[in-house]
């Protein structure tokens, strides 16, 4: 009998908005086991979120541990397999303030959603504020981890001066006995990083009060930054750690999406669209896409860029399940039977699930409007939002040389007709918990001391022997 992992595990974590997910794997890719636990955010009364990050890594323990556990019971293994290596993806904006000492400091982890900061950046220089999209390929808002330093300074009356920022997936890596270090993907979110060069933004280090030392020195993906300390569980202690980075562009790379001008679809609640490129992106360009809700930033790829757009497309759908009574499975099922596919003129139309709304709206022309006819008007509606998301970054790198779409909503049939209408030749891919799976491969390729550049190559044999 092949005795699968004999070589020891692989753990992709995935530290998520929802949820955290721990995937195992063999060094070579084969997925024995799936741990998971509810992220514990503490809800505010302003729909803000926040959690103590030492709650936050209990969390990522148990669902390692869970994994872990799960794998040694997998035909063919034999206990407990020692932990080879421990990549981490997950969530941007958020994360972590260490203390001039290098401790984390007792602020929570304020959620990317969360709108604090939102006061502060309107009494900024708009000088500045004109400028920043430009400089970090980010609009000025509330998400960016710079809008939560302003508050940070603010609320607490607290000097950022010798402290070091860390997102949740770098911050996770440090205390699990890690270096202090910053990815590029996951840095490129937090408004504290020039697009042009990859340096540190001073400008707004200094609205901060804040040094070059905020953002710790920038590793690309893959690179070891140590190994699990004594402070961790003794069956995790020992294995290479690295921080795998923001959890879209891993996830597109177990899905597939590998090549320098693919489109990865991710297909859930919120929709997300993630754009790969290697041309290089100017600061009018940068400010041309912000006004479009779309980001740019570094990929976890070394030498390629992306750009990250989305809408509500997932919300909108999963509400008109619940108007039309379709929660459930049968429900469901029926209203997939009877939707009108193919070329159609429809007496009702959807609209909603934009980002900058929170509604839904029909508008009903006919009397003979049925419950499936909807479904089929949001699907329509749903496709030409991603449709004009992708334009826009047609228009600013040229048109894309294929798309893959992954996520919940691509096990509808419905959804996925509709997807091929709008998007001819889009291919899905089935793998389960990409992000994760992504992660775990990411950290295979620093147990076997590959180099970042190599990625590519590695994550393609890792995902396709999974």
């Amino acid at each position: 009998m092949e005795r699968a992992g004999a070589e020891g595990l692989v753990l992709g974590v995935d530290v998520g908005t929802t949820e955290t997910k721990a995937v195992a794997t063999t060094l070579e890719g084969r997925v024995l086991a799936i741990g998971r636990g509810v992220t514990p955010w503490d809800v505010r009364e302003d729909g803000g979120a926040e959690v103590a990050p030492a709650v936050l890594l209990d969390g990522v323990l148990a669902a390692c541990g869970q994994a872990v556990e799960q794998a040694s019971a997998v035909p063919g293994v034999a206990g407990t397999l020692p932990v080879r290596a421990v990549g981490v993806t997950g969530m941007a904006e958020a994360g972590v303030l260490l203390d001039p000492t290098g401790r984390p400091s007792q602020l929570p982890i304020i959620a990317w959603f969360d709108p604090r900061g939102s006061a502060e950046l309107a009494e900024l220089d708009a000088g500045f504020a004109e400028g920043f999209p430009a400089r970090t390929g980010l609009p000025l808002g509330p998400l960016a981890t710079f809008a939560k330093l302003l508050w940070m300074r603010r609320e607490h009356d607290l000097s950022l001066s010798g402290r070091r920022w860390l997102n949740v997936p770098e911050y996770v890596v440090h205390a699990l006995g890690g270096d202090a270090v910053a990815e590029p993907s996951l840095a490129s979110r937090t408004g504290l990083l020039d697009q042009a060069d990859r340096t540190p933004f001073e400008e707004a280090l200094s609205v901060l009060g804040a040094s070059s030392e905020l953002l710790p020195p920038l590793v690309p993906a893959g690179t070891p930054v140590g190994h699990t300390g004594q402070g961790a569980p003794a069956w995790l202690r020992g294995a290479v750690l690295t921080v795998a980075g923001h959890d879209h562009p891993v996830a597109s790379l177990a899905a597939g999406a590998l090549g320098p001008d693919d489109v990865f679809d991710s297909c859930g609640t919120a929709e997300a669209f993630l754009r790969v490129t290697e041309h290089r992106i100017s600061p009018e360009q940068r400010i041309e896409l912000s006004t479009h809700n779309v980001t740019q930033g570094a990929h976890v790829l070394v030498g390629r860029d992306l750009l990250l757009g989305g809408t509500r497309g997932g919300l909108l759908l999963r509400r008109t399940l619940a108007m039309l009574g379709a929660d459930e499975p049968a429900a469901r099922e029926a209203l997939e039977a009877a939707c009108p596919l193919g070329e159609v003129s429809l007496p009702v139309h959807v609209e909603g699930g934009r980002l900058d709304e929170q509604g839904l709206w029909l508008r009903i022309d006919a009397d003979d409007v049925s419950p499936a006819m909807v479904w089929r008007a949001a699907l329509d509606a749903v496709a030409d939002q991603a449709r004009e998301v992708v334009r826009v970054f047609e228009r600013v790198v040229g048109p894309a040389a294929r798309m893959v779409a992954a996520g919940g909503w691509t096990r509808s049939p419905s959804y996925r007709a509709v997807k091929e209408r709008t998007f001819p030749g889009v291919t899905f891919s089935d793998v389960e918990q990409p992000g994760g799976v992504g992660a775990a491969a990411i950290a295979s390729s620093a147990a076997a001391g590959d180099t970042p550049t190599s990625l590519p190559d590695t994550i393609a044999r890792f995902v396709g022997t999974g």
